[in-house]
């Protein structure tokens, strides 16, 4: 009898021991109707892994996010959890070769993904994200960046390293970041501008865009906005003394409601 009372004793312990355990908290898995966590790999020119890259990305106009490092994709890849997707993580290993990295993106955006490394040229993709047989697709993308070669002496003697920023604000003076802006140099081919991405933090270039990064001379600038009347204006770019100075010349466009 005392055998029993002990087993039942026992298993009424257990029970309640393992009622005191907390529940492991559901995991937040990915929507793939809405959302699709996007592998992202860095080569250079010769598809050769770059290693200790800067990934970042942004919705349109937005603020760009460090994307998080994943040293072994895996087709499971999708059904991380959101968590660990926007995981701020650098990969700066010497051992490990750490190329390839995962960015949680929403469906029906436009994404800006950048990479960045101190020896080459900054590389950008675009990414647009769009439902297709019930999934928010793509799940892939491929960077390659172009390497910065360094002349031995500046050659500059030719021609002016030269641009025009250009801000375009409403009759209030707000920047208009929507505006689309096309520039000539020399009555040459239209060609569209530059969006101003780095700027300092106490500033807001939304509506800043440069046109033109080695010309000189005769700059003609077109604005288009919706709901604005178009506007244009023309700009100088001198040479410089030695021509290896840079020129750097502003315009500010107004735009007028469309009457």
């Amino acid at each position: 009898m005392l055998k029993h009372w002990l087993l039942f004793l026992t298993a009424g312990f257990i029970l309640w021991l393992v009622g005191c355990v907390p529940a492991t908290a559901p995991v937040d898995v990915i929507d793939p109707a809405r959302e699709t966590a996007i592998t992202i790999s860095v080569v250079d020119k010769g598809d050769n892994p770059l290693p200790e890259v800067e990934l970042l990305y942004r919705v349109d106009d937005g603020s760009f996010v460090v994307t998080r490092v994943i040293e072994e994709p895996t087709p499971e890849v999708t059904t991380t959890s959101k968590t660990a997707t926007w995981e701020i993580a650098n990969c700066n290993t010497p051992e490990d070769v750490c190329n390839t990295f995962t960015a949680l993106l929403i469906c029906d955006n436009a994404y800006i993904i950048e990479a960045r490394h101190p020896d080459y040229e900054f590389a950008r993709d675009y990414v647009t994200t769009t439902v297709e047989n019930g999934r928010c697709q793509p799940d892939r993308a491929e960077l390659v960046v172009e390497e910065i070669v360094y002349a031995e002496e500046p050659i500059c003697n030719a021609i002016a390293v030269s641009s025009v920023s250009i801000t375009v604000v409403d009759e209030q003076g707000i920047p208009l970041s929507s505006a689309q802006v096309t520039f000539r140099v020399n009555g040459g081919n239209w060609q569209a501008t530059e969006r101003f991405e780095y700027c300092p933090d106490s500033k807001d270039c939304k509506g800043e865009f440069i046109a033109g990064w080695s010309q000189e001379g005769s700059y003609e600038i077109q604005v288009e906005a919706e709901g604005y009347a178009s506007a244009t204006d023309s700009v100088t770019v001198p040479r410089t003394a030695n021509g290896c100075n840079v020129v750097t010349q502003h315009s500010l466009i107004t735009l007028l409601p469309d009457q």
